[in-house]
């Protein structure tokens, strides 16, 4: 289920972090076990969905390195807020992205993309940057903050948006994911265990995402939908 929410949507770490917890792994450990998962299923996924496109992922690889050198860099600078404030923090900033979701809830549905500004590319290169730092940081949420950057700052397609969100995903996940293999924060079994099953939820999903005719207008429910439980949970009301 988390393979398939990821591909498609994002946020699929709020139910694999619980679960590396109630297996007994410290905190520092279930962050760095969880991207194994993470690592394998957007390969899988991104893989799929731009074999079935138009798009050509050498041209979109200047989207993919500024986060990764965020993650890069997330990933090696130490927090200065406690991980509640944190969780809170994003929980508002959820919120905030699901009123403009909602704004533009039509607007999603588009079958080319848009034409934008240099200037706003420029931009779009900075968020992009700024969301790799987060992702290195903690992966929680990370692929609805590309999603919605992709679709309505940037303005690509849905289904150009999710292969690139998926190839973003593995490229921030790699630098970070090497960082916490080296701290020997990472349990092995249980990476396996997750890795099996989120490569296989993304098959799924990146089949239905390119095959299925109203793909676009579940992913944009399903997008809305995880973007309000994801703020919920961080905030603690569910």
């Amino acid at each position: 289920m988390a393979g398939i929410i990821n591909t498609l949507a994002g946020s699929g770490s709020l139910f694999t972090l619980p679960f590396l917890l109630f297996m007994g792994l410290p905190a520092q450990i279930a962050n760095g076990t969880n991207r194994v998962g993470i690592l394998l299923q957007t390969l899988v996924g991104a893989s799929r969905l731009y074999r079935r496109s138009d798009n050509n992922l050498k041209h979109d690889l200047r989207y993919i390195l500024p986060c990764a050198a965020g993650s890069a860099v997330g990933a090696l600078i130490a927090v200065s807020i406690s991980e509640d404030a944190m969780r809170i923090t994003i929980g508002v900033v959820m919120l905030l992205l699901l009123l403009v979701l909602l704004s533009n809830y039509n607007s999603l549905l588009k079958e080319k993309d848009q034409p934008i500004p240099a200037h706003r590319k420029n931009i779009g290169m900075l968020l992009l940057f700024i969301i790799g730092i987060y992702g290195g940081f903690i992966q929680l949420g990370v692929g609805i903050f590309l999603l919605s950057l992709l679709l309505l700052y940037l303005q690509f397609t849905f289904k150009h948006a999710n292969a690139l969100k998926n190839s973003i995903n593995f490229f921030l996940t790699v630098p970070a994911f090497i960082i916490f293999a080296i701290n020997d924060q990472v349990n092995w079994e249980l990476g396996g265990i997750l890795a099996i099953g989120q490569m296989s939820g993304a098959w799924v999903a990146s089949g239905f995402a390119a095959e299925n005719k109203q793909a676009n207008l579940w992913i944009r429910r399903l997008l809305v939908a995880m973007t309000l439980f994801s703020a919920l949970k961080l905030l603690h009301v569910i």
